[in-house]
C-alpha cells in the first residue's frame, strides 16, 4: 500500500496533468514522479512543499 503516491497520482488524475506535464508543473522529472507514485522513492519536505501550489490551485478549480 502506497498512500502518498496513490493520493499524489489521485491529485494529478484530478488536474487532467499527465505524469509530463505535472513533474513539469513543479520541477521535478517525470521518472521522480513515477517512482513516488508507484512507492519506489521517499516524498521528501521539499517534494511536498512543490507539491503545494498545484494542491491549492486544484482544490480552487474544483470549487
Amino acid at each position: 500500500m502506497n498512500k502518498l503516491g496513490d493520493n499524489i497520482r489521485l491529485l494529478r488524475r484530478r488536474i487532467g496533468l499527465t505524469q509530463i506535464g505535472f513533474s513539469k508543473q513543479i520541477g521535478i522529472s517525470q521518472g521522480t514522479l513515477s517512482d513516488i507514485e508507484q512507492g519506489q522513492r521517499c516524498c521528501t519536505w521539499l517534494l511536498s512543499h512543490q507539491l503545494s501550489p498545484a494542491k491549492s490551485s486544484s482544490q480552487t478549480e474544483a470549487i
